[in-house]
């Protein structure tokens, strides 16, 4: 991947120099792809791959902090929580949410990121307290989402985990709530018919 550089604009950074300056969430959905794929990869390459980029991620949030972009040095830490969860680092991604928050509140990236790992130690866990904790912390992160996102493609991300996570904890009438409103932000007729497909009981 090419080099980035800080651009000193809240929006765009430099990437590369090449194809000059790009949006910020451009270069952040560039490489949740690149540690998305090269976590489907696997081998050792990759491995090596998704530390590096890491520590790519690492020095872009500390220029962004340097640069008084808290916003965007928050979402770069976020994904090297994202990275090191790939690498199945759980400390080492918990780190970097709480810096990415104590950046920014209300970081989409670090919210989504705690909520699906939340989400999926839930689904590791026998019914109890435990479970009802993880699924409450993944609420929790998937709310503040729903509730505070910029971006139309995360809201509905966390729109949709936040649905099956309150039909999980049995209030249905919010689950309804924000299916509904789900369901009419979509218009995707895939992703409309995914979260039609949601079953909510309201005896």
């Amino acid at each position: 991947m090419s080099k980035l550089s800080v651009k000193d604009s809240v929006v765009t950074i430099n990437v590369g120099g090449q194809d000059g300056p790009r949006p910020i969430s451009e270069v952040l959905t560039d490489y949740r792809q690149i540690i998305r794929s090269l976590h489907r990869r696997g081998d050792k390459g990759a491995a090596r791959e998704i530390d590096t980029t890491i520590d790519e991620l690492l020095s872009h949030a500390k220029s962004q902090q340097a640069a008084g972009l808290p916003s965007n040095a928050a979402s770069f830490y976020a994904l090297q929580g994202l990275g090191h969860l790939r690498r199945g680092r759980a400390n080492k991604m918990a780190e970097c949410i709480s810096e990415a928050l104590s950046q920014d509140p209300h970081c989409e990236q670090a919210h989504l990121i705690a909520g699906e790992f939340a989400y999926q130690q839930s689904h590791r866990l026998n019914p109890g307290r435990d479970r009802k904790n993880a699924f409450l912390t993944a609420m929790n992160h998937h709310r503040d989402v729903w509730e505070h996102a910029t971006s139309g493609g995360a809201r509905n991300n966390a729109g949709y985990h936040l649905c099956l996570e309150l039909i999980e904890l049995e209030r249905f009438e919010e689950a309804t709530k924000v299916k509904q409103e789900l369901i009419e932000s979509i218009s995707n007729p895939e992703t409309k018919a995914r979260v039609e497909a949601i079953e909510i009981s309201l005896d």
